[in-house]
């Protein structure tokens, strides 16, 4: 198994998931109006962007880097919509978020306390690769990752909620709800309106 450490100062902290894809043009539908011309795309999970800094995410990898951005797209885009799966896993996502949230990152006796924890340990290990220069330093803070279990968590939804969680600021996390909550209101709104 590959290493779950850089060992390079890099840009972005989802190295991985912001390799360049595939293109990939899967989407479930498009509603046409009434001389046929598409209205829009409606966007499944395993949908791609096409544009926008988030250019080869799926919907789903986009929930899980930054809900915030997933909840602005169909507010700043004319006919951009989501398919009922995608809010139902949004929906799932937002409620794991808000969890994280709460949780106090010292405690470390549940599943998702270790987990946050872990994760909070290789931001903070990130974080000097970047900016210092103190080799003690780094190793210090890699010292506080435990490998084997990183190794399970690593590259999954999991790990990308409790990322988001992390380095977004407080003001973004009290208004996360209220997004979603428009933006399902949205949702039903352009569905009305297809009919």
């Amino acid at each position: 198994m590959e290493s779950i450490f850089r060992t390079k100062k890099e840009k972005g902290y989802l190295l991985e998931v912001l390799q360049e894809k595939e293109f990939d043009t899967s989407f479930v539908n498009s509603n046409l109006d009434d001389k046929g011309i598409p209205k829009g795309k409606i966007y499944a999970l395993n949908s791609k962007l096409h544009f926008s800094p988030f250019k080869g995410y799926s919907i789903k990898e986009l929930i899980e880097i930054n809900f915030n951005y997933f909840t602005w797209l169909p507010h700043q885009i004319k006919n951009f919509q989501y398919h009922p799966e995608v809010i139902k896993y949004a929906r799932t996502c937002l409620k794991k978020l808000e969890q994280i949230d709460k949780y106090s990152i010292g405690l470390t006796q549940t599943s998702l306390g270790k987990a946050i924890n872990q994760v909070n340990a290789m931001i903070s290990y990130e974080n000097a690769i970047n900016n210092s220069k103190n080799e003690y330093l780094i190793l210090a803070r890699k010292s506080k990752i435990d490998v084997k279990y990183y190794q399970t968590i690593v590259n999954t939804p999991l790990e990308r909620l409790i990322r988001q969680s992390l380095l977004t600021n407080s003001n973004t996390i009290k208004n996360r709800r209220t997004r979603f909550e428009t933006l399902c209101k949205l949702e039903i709104e352009n569905k009305i309106n297809s009919i």
